[in-house]
């Protein structure tokens, strides 16, 4: 879900804080997610799993070598992997930074998401 609040995908944020809360994620988690680094709700384990989702999403400031050292021990607990393909198409097209990208999607209400 950060991933999808990094790259503003208000339809993916939706989908994803349901799937928490239905997965039983308390609310009060959920909600704190965009500011993970200030809330005391997040053990090691999940904090350095954010960490890495930015990490890899975010253009800058990229995957360190001291994070990716710090990483094996959480790629074998969870299998943890780098965001999809689909995620960085939808904030290309937020962006409006490749002109190739696929037309918007509408939900099934008919508003465009992406």
């Amino acid at each position: 879900m950060r991933v999808s609040q990094i790259n503003q995908c208000a339809f993916c944020v939706d989908i994803n804080s349901a799937t928490l809360a239905k997965r039983g994620v308390a609310m009060e988690k959920i909600d704190a997610l965009a500011n993970w680094r200030d809330s005391p709700l997040f053990a090691a384990d999940e904090r350095l799993a954010l960490e890495y989702a930015e990490a890899t999403t975010l253009t800058e400031p990229g995957v360190s070598d001291g994070l990716r050292a710090r990483l094996s021990v959480l790629e074998i607990q969870c299998g943890v992997s780098p965001p999809s393909p689909e995620s960085r198409r939808t904030a290309a097209r937020v962006d409006n930074e490749v002109d190739d990208a696929p037309a918007p999607i509408e939900n099934f209400r008919g508003t465009v998401v992406a």
